[in-house]
């Protein structure tokens, strides 16, 4: 092949793939997988039921070859060309999704001290489910077990991750209920930074 014909290969390619990227763009813009507003997360490499705020994205502008989107974690603003979007291998609205959260007591499994910790921590959050009952549903007690890092358990709320401000309200109220927890659960031998975590 001459320079002159690889050269035009080269070309041929370029332009190529800049008419299947515009293609895929603006069929993105047209038939969006996802909507203003909407947070998602792409191409996830790790299943949880729990949201990831670090990978997912609030969706704030659809343009014909890039969405504008914020990370949920951060709060930086990036620009994704519309053929990310486009040709992704999973996509995740968690918009629709339960909204569930994990609560840790870090109490070493073995060192029980004749408390039982597992029950003590849902019976706790079981009654704070009960207390708040239009915000939370029975907290999941099969899901309260042990893990090498403590205890923990999952209490799920009432809204989908779409109703962020809502749901962010209400995790307020777990995170200080959870504080007012980690000093009445406070073992005599605990360390400083002992404390009953909400994730995420």
């Amino acid at each position: 092949m001459t320079a002159e014909s690889s050269s035009a290969a080269t070309k041929q390619g370029t332009v190529l793939s800049f008419l299947r990227d515009t293609h895929d763009a603006f069929y993105f813009y047209k038939r969006p997988h996802c909507e203003v507003g909407e947070f998602i997360e792409i191409n996830r490499t790790k299943r949880s039921v729990f949201l990831h705020t670090q990978n997912v994205y609030r969706v704030d502008k659809i343009n014909w070859m890039y969405t504008d989107l914020t990370c949920l974690a951060s709060g930086e603003r990036v620009r994704w060309h519309n053929t990310k979007l486009c040709r992704y291998t999973s996509m995740v609205c968690w918009s629709y999704c339960p909204v569930r959260f994990q609560i840790m007591l870090p109490v070493p499994v073995n060192t029980t001290g004749g408390i039982f910790w597992d029950d003590l921590l849902e019976s706790k959050i079981q009654q704070f489910a009960n207390d708040n009952p239009g915000e939370w549903f029975v907290a999941d007690t099969s899901y309260c077990d042990p893990t090498p890092d403590g205890y923990r358990v999952m209490i799920q709320h009432r809204e989908k991750w779409g109703q962020l401000d809502l749901v962010l309200k209400s995790r307020e109220k777990l995170i200080a209920y959870c504080k007012e927890l980690t000093e009445e659960l406070r073992p005599a031998d605990a360390s400083d930074d002992f404390a009953i975590t909400v994730f995420p």
